[in-house]
This record gives C-alpha cells, sequence and structure tokens, in this order.
C-alpha cells in the first residue's frame, strides 16, 4: 500500500506505514516553503537499505511545486531539516543563475573576470584586460604556448633556471600571428592568463 505527501499538489509517493513527524513552513530568499520531514520503517528498507537513516524530506514551494528526497537520508529529525532547507537554497541559487538574461550573464562574468585581473595584476588596467580577453574570445582568437627556444637569462631575483620556459603567441581565428611573448618561465594558470589578456590588449590597440 502508499500514499501521497502534499496530495493536494500531486504529491510524493510514500509506503503507507511510512509518518510525517514534523511540518515546518521556511522562508529562503523571499519564498516559502512547506517541509515535511517523513520517517520510514525502520525495520524493513530505512535500517537495511539506508544504512539506519529512517527520516526523509520532502518540500511544496509557493508555486505548488513539489520536491521529494530519497527514503532515508538522514539518522534525526533536525539532520534531515536541515538537508531539506540546504537542498531548497541550493535549487534557488541555481534557479537565479538559469533565470539570468544574456545580458545579465554577460555582465557577471564581466565583473568576475575584472576581479581576477586586479588580483593576479593590481596595475589599474583590469577592465582593460577583461575586456581585452572578452573581445579575443568573441573574435575567436587563441593563444599557443609552447616551448622556448631562445637562451633564458635569470632575473636578479633568480637563483636557478626555472623547469620549463615558454613562448605565447597569440592568433586569430585564420591561424594568423597577432602578437608573442617569449623569455616566460614556469608560468601560473593565472600568469598565462593575464599574458594572454596583455596580448589581445596590445593586438587590439
Amino acid at each position: 500500500m502508499s500514499k501521497l505527501i502534499f496530495p493536494k499538489h500531486g504529491g510524493v509517493l510514500v509506503d503507507d506505514d511510512a509518518k510525517v513527524v514534523k511540518t515546518v513552513d521556511v522562508e529562503v530568499k523571499g519564498r516559502s516553503y512547506t517541509v515535511k520531514i517523513v520517517r520510514y520503517h525502520p525495520e524493513q528498507s530505512a535500517m537495511h537499505v539506508n544504512a539506519g537513516r529512517p527520516y526523509g524530506y520532502h518540500y511544496l514551494d509557493q508555486d505548488g511545486g513539489v520536491t521529494g528526497s530519497n527514503s532515508g537520508n538522514s539518522h534525526t529529525v533536525e539532520q534531515c531539516l536541515q538537508k531539506a532547507i540546504k537542498s531548497i537554497k541550493e535549487n534557488e541559487v541555481a534557479k537565479r543563475r538559469s533565470n539570468r538574461t544574456p545580458s545579465q550573464k554577460e555582465r557577471a562574468r564581466y565583473k568576475e573576470n575584472v576581479a581576477f585581473f586586479k588580483k593576479n595584476m593590481g596595475n589599474g588596467m583590469e577592465e582593460d584586460l577583461a575586456r581585452a580577453e572578452q573581445l579575443a574570445d568573441e573574435q575567436g582568437w587563441k593563444v599557443e604556448w609552447k616551448y622556448d627556444q631562445d637562451p633564458y637569462e635569470l632575473g636578479d631575483a633568480e637563483e636557478a633556471p626555472p623547469s620549463e620556459v615558454l613562448v605565447a603567441v597569440l592568433k586569430d581565428n585564420q591561424g594568423n600571428v597577432l602578437g608573442s611573448l617569449g623569455g616566460i618561465g614556469d608560468p601560473t594558470r593565472a600568469y598565462q592568463r593575464v599574458v594572454e589578456a596583455e596580448l589581445a590588449l596590445e593586438a587590439l590597440k
């Protein structure tokens, strides 16, 4: 036998001997949810199949949508409630991201890129570099990294030569070389990205 949790809204099907032990109304990001904590029959499936986790959650949002967890995911009612709230918050974040318009996504991406260059460059050119990176990407420009065959000169602060020395070559979508920079020793991926943006900015000028 089986029954429905939230039957007026299509519900979630559970075994007939499952019991709602707690109902809580919560609000996340201005939206209301009703959470029901269900205890499944521990003597049978929950204790054996779910390692003694007899409690599961199901929740209803203000639009009438019902979400259900797998039967038996928590050892206690409170643990189960916290998992439900965490799930609601994660779904809200995912929903807000998916609802962004293209322009909103583009602005958000641009802000993230500016923050990256500010952190890794910090010379007041972060907005120019972020814009150059974006334009290069839109035009299909690529940077090819390869080993630099020219002799490497140690800098004043260097005690030993790097393990690898690279040259970065910026090419357009037809393979034409737009600029290059060599003598780059053991670059991190963050530094490589800075170099790529600098080459793009120089080419755009």
